[in-house]
């Protein structure tokens, strides 16, 4: 077994020092002491064949009681285990990356005899290192001339932020490296760590884990490269507006360090950390915000969503997009792997974030940015939860339809909004009046009997007054993984009266539902057309208001029969069968035989004439 390198460490400063007690342990290597008890359990462990063991005291912490013999044991482990570190070819270029932080320049000849290896072999530790460079998008120029290898750069921010975006997106464990290499310099990692913790803590701040492991190592860089005489060029800068937070992180560096931060390198810490977007202050610039309300109402309109309307979503995007542009300003291009998991998990949101970027890239202000996956990502995330709020938070639009006069209309509508207190009643109409209404932003209909919408909504036959099986199906429906991941599409069939017999009723109902095929067909060809007409590069995803999650279409069919000569309505109409249907856009609707037998189960045909209105919900079979 090996050490872990923290408890490298622990054994290196338990073999300098008579004791050090957990809680300072905890401090150095900013862990719990629980954690440091289980490195120190580990490390006993490792070291019990040689008889060696880390002593504790509740007084003096951990210690060593070690002959002198035990003692050069144990460093000719350690010396083993770095030189055995030495060798990876991770460690082979955070080695030359260092140099390069401290020196800005490195000589590969004397790096291939500090690492034992060939100068070959340098070289090609040198092309991945250049390799990295391009893969990450990182803006730092080398330059190899004989034998030495050196930054070109003489913009000291963007050769600290792109050194620090190198260690960062590379190496998870940063802090191996440079303690192992600058530990001559005063300067390590875990200090600065410290007190960033520290400030953060006492300031009761929060930083994302990526942003906040990126600030320490920007700091960590900045201070390293401070000691080293590379200086940002001090320039007039307004103290008054720096970030309070930043400007106390840099007071506490300062003193503990005694590192002389001046003027320009204030101002750029404050701005990075303000850019992490955790101060949630209004955005200044007007232009930016009215650039995304208009984005976000083309967006509403193409998808049917609703994101001008969503306060929250609107202050975070227009936040959000504020924060890039000054990460961009400031050289700070972050990789996280997350594009696959977010496309993957909200695919729709995913597609809605790639409109918005194209469109964000059309702004004059945005013609030299390069927006990649990963801010199309980060976007998605934002969309998504508007999404899912405005799925919670909002009330569905909803007309009732009656055809037994206004009195009962209004029974109606009274009880349904004393049940449902997430259904807005728009209107109560007469049943004549169906023709005349504008559904473009109703959700719902509830009639009192089966009418023909031509717009893609939900229809819910009902009763008067409500009953317990009118309730119920409203309820069904409600909460059904269909509305609202599907558009439903009403269909009614009357079925002539000429049909009496059981094996032609069937008949006809099947070849009602083999017309969905179809349908089903030139409907798909319509989103996609109007998909392409969107952009090349939306995806998937079907562009067609409610359809949030799957590409997916539902159809409810209502088989009829009316006594002839008379005007429809309830008392005249028997209903025959309710039946949900959904088709998969892309595995159409195949084996009908098996729908058939299904509705057959449920169908008692002698009884037709007898099939009551309010058996709606009762018969939807098929799924």
């Amino acid at each position: 077994m090996k050490f872990k390198y923290r408890e490298r460490q622990i054994l290196k400063i338990l073999l300098n020092r008579n004791s050090v007690t957990g809680n300072e342990f905890s401090d150095i290597f900013n862990v719990s002491s629980r954690t440091i008890r289980t490195d120190i359990k580990n490390i006993n462990l490792i070291l019990k064949d040689k008889g060696i063991e880390v002593s504790s005291n509740t007084n003096l912490g951990y210690f060593f009681a070690l002959k002198e013999t035990q003692k050069e044991t144990l460093i000719r482990i350690l010396g083993k285990e770095n030189d055995s570190y030495k060798s990876e070819p991770e460690y082979r270029l955070k080695k030359i990356l260092v140099r390069l932080m401290q020196f800005n320049q490195v000589d590969l000849y004397d790096m291939a005899n500090e690492l034992f290896i060939s100068l070959s072999s340098v070289l090609q530790v040198v092309k991945s290192l250049e390799n990295t460079l391009i893969v990450n998008n990182i803006d730092l120029v080398l330059s190899r001339q004989g034998n030495t290898l050196s930054i070109q750069s003489k913009d000291e921010h963007k050769i600290r932020s792109s050194l620090a975006l190198l260690l960062v997106n590379n190496f998870s464990d940063l802090d191996k490296a440079v303690l192992l290499d600058l530990e001559d310099s005063g300067v390590d990692y875990t200090t600065v760590n410290r007190i960033l913790f520290k400030v953060l803590n006492q300031q009761k701040a929060l930083l994302g884990e990526h942003d906040l492991v990126f600030l320490a190592t920007y700091l960590f860089v900045s201070v390293t490269r401070i000691r080293r005489k590379y200086e940002l060029l001090s320039g007039q800068t307004d103290e008054t507006n720096l970030n309070l937070i930043a400007t106390t992180i840099i007071n506490e560096i300062d003193s503990t360090l005694n590192i002389n931060f001046n003027p320009t390198e204030k101002n750029i810490l404050s701005k990075i950390y303000s850019s992490f977007g955790n101060n949630t202050g209004s955005v200044k610039d007007g232009s930016l915000v009215q650039d995304i309300r208009r984005i976000c109402a083309n967006i509403d309109e193409v998808y049917g969503t609703k994101f001008v309307n969503d306060p929250q979503f609107m202050d975070g995007i227009v936040n959000h997009v504020n924060t890039y542009f000054s990460k961009i300003e400031l050289n700070l291009n972050f990789t996280e792997e997350i594009v696959k998991e977010i496309q993957t998990t909200y695919p729709f949101a995913f597609n809605i974030s790639i409109y918005f970027i194209n469109e964000l890239a059309k702004l004059d202000r945005c013609k030299d940015y390069r927006f990649g996956e990963n801010e199309i990502a980060l976007i998605s995330i934002h969309i998504q939860a508007s999404l899912e709020r405005n799925m919670m938070n909002r009330k569905l639009n909803t007309i009732i339809i009656g055809s037994f006069g206004i009195g009962t209309t209004k029974l109606l509508e009274v009880q349904i909004k004393k049940e449902f207190s997430n259904l807005e009643i728009l209107a109560s109409i007469a049943f004549y009046a169906a023709d005349m209404i504008d559904y473009s932003d109703i959700d719902l209909v509830i009639s009192t009997a089966p009418v023909n919408i031509k717009k893609h909504i939900p229809c819910i036959v009902v009763e008067v007054p409500l009953k317990n099986e009118s309730l119920q199906a409203i309820k069904r429906v409600l909460q059904s993984k269909y509305y609202w991941s599907r558009e439903i599409y009403p269909i009614i069939l009357e079925i002539p009266s000429s049909i009496v017999y059981e094996s032609a009723a069937l008949s006809f109902i099947e070849a009602s539902i083999q017309g969905i095929e179809g349908k089903t067909i030139a409907i798909k060809q319509s989103f996609e057309a109007r998909e392409k007409a969107l952009s090349t590069n939306i995806g998937k995803g079907i562009a067609m208001p409610h359809a949030l999650f799957e590409e997916s279409f539902s159809y409810h069919l209502y088989f009829f029969r009316q006594s002839s000569g008379i005007m429809w309505g309830p008392s005249k109409v028997n209903l025959i069968a309710s039946i949900l249907i959904t088709t998969e856009v892309k595995e159409y609707m195949n084996d009908y035989m098996k729908l058939i037998n299904s509705i057959y189960s449920h169908l008692d045909v002698s009884k037709l004439e007898s099939t009551s209105i309010t058996k709606l919900y009762e018969t939807i079979v098929g799924e």
